[in-house]
């Protein structure tokens, strides 16, 4: 396991990416 700030940053955009598209799902349910 490294701790560099590649991987940080990896983790991050991915956790945002997910957040977005359960964001998405949301306001279409809502719809």
């Amino acid at each position: 396991m490294q701790g560099s700030t590649g991987e940080k940053t990896k983790k991050k955009d991915t956790a945002m990416k997910t957040g977005m598209m359960q964001m998405k799902r949301m306001k279409v349910t809502e719809d």
